[in-house]
């Protein structure tokens, strides 16, 4: 099974959650399937990503509004991490016609580059106490 085609009815899910997922070159198909599974309206979609692998966060935050989500929220987490909360908008108003290189939003995530750092946990020591609404 492909993330780019879950088994889940149009409209199932009330939140859809991409963690450091959003590795491959096809990574708006991704994008366009939690589109249909999420509920029209009402859906939320998270998103964290490393900060180093995305080129330009409003260019990013804007492919997703091209889709139909409206960011809630954009939380950097001890300057490694990019948390961006989005709510679907009305399906019906936005149609998905990203057929164009310039609009692939490949040039959006650099390839990630693994570094082992052993202080991780203790840079990544957060919170994230506050409610999407």
């Amino acid at each position: 099974m492909c993330i780019k085609n879950v088994p889940l009815d149009d409209d199932s899910v009330h939140v859809a959650t991409f963690c450091l997922s959003l590795m491959g070159v096809n990574f708006l198909d991704f994008i366009i399937e939690a589109r249909r599974i999420l509920k029209n309206k009402k859906g939320v979609l998270m998103v964290a990503e490393i900060i180093s692998r995305i080129t330009s966060i409003p260019k990013f935050v804007s492919l997703f509004t091209k889709i139909g989500f409206r960011l809630l929220k954009n939380m950097d987490i001890k300057n490694y991490l990019v948390l961006l909360v989005f709510r679907l908008n009305d399906k019906n108003n936005y149609e998905v016609d990203i057929n164009t290189k310039n609009d692939s939003g490949l040039d959006l995530l650099k390839p990630c580059i693994c570094k082992k750092d052993n202080n991780i946990e203790k840079n990544l020591n957060f919170k994230f106490s506050s409610q999407v609404k």
